[in-house]
């Protein structure tokens, strides 16, 4: 433990010597700027980039008070909301929405406030990131910025439907539609098809979440975003879901199939953990007795466990259980089903995901059955279904 520490303090001493080298003899704003590039850097690690931004802040702190000083302050809020430093960036962004009070800079408070959502709907503090969207959205009506209506229209949306408010989601999810089409946002278009989808898979309506999930993906298809291929594969990844719902094993498996690729695997870890658990499942379906199925589950639990995504983690468990008790193996399934249920639960998706893992328990375990069943009613009644 002690060489670790150390190691990091290091390349903390490391970036520090390195920061004041390579800022020396500029401008305070070149310094600045020098310090944005390098800490925005994606091939950076981590642990390089958040001296960096603390460097970065110090700076901006030695600057009076200006509009430009809070756009710099937005570029910090940023970066720490990127390292997951959630509470250093909630003050950052409290102290810009105060300065842009006190400055009557309704630019910045517009944008203050929806960092401020932001960095609640991450931490799924719903109440609190929809109070701070309504008056962004208020500020943006009043300045007739109605590209940040729609934006902050979307996230909102987004919001309602985790929540399960599928009615007051699809209504803000349209409103928004009609500006994006009008400025061709292929992006934000091809989102609100998913989320629409979304809703109709909630409701079991499988063939029109096709239709939906397809729309999304030549939509995205057709765009210049730079994030274009991270949405093509999640909207892909949404269709076979929906067709594994449907049960189109064989359009699903090929859809699959074709996403699992070493690059997704770079990009967008979690994803890819959950397409291979999916595959593994078809695979099963389509080629029961492959002999493989049981390595493919351990490896797509593996790397869920590695990012650590309490929901992924929990659903693969269950696909994995699931796989044995196809197989008659008790034994396994209940060891993997205990391991499902140790996850804490971070919001309504997740229990529902426990509920399946209680459901298998009491078949897996019969002689706990009497606790799991309990269990089981309590958490649905709490999640009042």
């Amino acid at each position: 433990m002690k060489c670790r520490i150390y190691l990091v303090s290091i390349i903390f001493l490391c970036v520090s010597c390195n920061d004041k080298k390579k800022t020396r003899g500029l401008t305070d704003d070149e310094k600045i700027q020098s310090l944005i590039l390098r800490s925005k850097d994606i091939y950076q690690d981590d642990r390089i980039k958040r001296p960096i931004t603390d460097s970065l802040l110090d700076l901006i702190n030695h600057q009076s008070k200006s509009f430009k000083q809070r756009e710099y302050l937005f570029k910090v809020a940023n970066r720490y909301y990127n390292l997951r430093e959630y509470a250093l960036e909630r003050s950052i962004t409290k102290r810009i929405i105060s300065e842009s009070i006190e400055a009557r800079d309704s630019i910045s408070l517009g944008k203050g406030l929806e960092y401020l959502g932001d960095n609640y709907a991450i931490q799924q503090i719903s109440d609190s990131a929809l109070l701070n969207y309504k008056e962004a959205l208020e500020i943006y009506g009043k300045t007739g910025n109605n590209i940040k209506v729609a934006e902050v229209l979307l996230k909102m949306s987004i919001i309602k439907i985790n929540n399960y408010d599928l009615i007051g989601g699809e209504s803000l999810a349209i409103q928004s539609l009609g500006t994006f089409k009008k400025v061709n946002d292929f992006k934000n278009i091809a989102q609100v098809y998913n989320l629409l989808g979304k809703i109709s898979f909630i409701l079991k309506d499988y063939e029109r979440t096709s239709i939906l999930f397809e729309k999304a993906i030549q939509v995205i298809s057709a765009s210049e975003s730079e994030e274009k291929l991270y949405y093509l594969n999640v909207f892909k990844h949404n269709l076979g879901t929906v067709l594994i719902a449907d049960k189109k094993y064989e359009e699903a498996y090929k859809v699959l199939e074709k996403l699992l690729t070493a690059e997704l695997y770079i990009s967008n870890t979690s994803l890819y953990a959950s397409a291979l658990s999916q595959y593994a499942t078809l695979r099963h379906e389509l080629y029961p007795g492959k002999d493989d199925l049981e390595l493919i589950y351990k490896r797509a639990t593996s790397i869920h466990d590695s990012v650590s995504l309490s929901g992924y983690c929990i659903e693969v468990r269950n696909q994995f259980a699931n796989y044995y008790l196809s197989i008659g193996d008790s034994i396994n399934a209940k060891k993997v089903l205990i391991s499902a249920y140790e996850f804490h639960a971070v919001d309504k998706y997740d229990s529902l995901l426990i509920l399946e893992t209680l459901h298998n328990l009491i078949k897996a375990d019969p002689h706990n059955a009497a606790k799991y069943s309990l269990h089981y009613i309590h958490l649905s009644d709490s999640l009042k279904l």
